[in-house]
């Protein structure tokens, strides 16, 4: 897994219904956090999926509007 920088102050917690617990990287479209849903429950060992949350920033937002936020599982 690439490694995790922890939030700063100008990063956001959460992120719709995901908590975010790092920064994986930045790139010039946006920023990439580690994350979870925030109700999710443990489940054995594993515990909770993680997942990959990108933030687009707002010049590509407007230039793309249709884009569809699904989590991208981290394994």
């Amino acid at each position: 897994m690439a490694a995790v920088a922890p939030l700063d102050d100008l990063d956001p917690r959460a992120i719709g219904p995901y908590v975010l617990l790092g920064r994986l990287g930045d790139g010039g479209m946006g920023s990439v956090y580690l994350g979870r849903r925030a109700d999710a429950a443990p489940t054995g060992d594993a515990g909770p999926e993680l997942v990959a949350v990108k933030v687009i920033r707002a010049v590509w937002q407007a230039a793309l509007p249709t884009v569809d936020p699904r989590p991208v599982p981290i394994s």
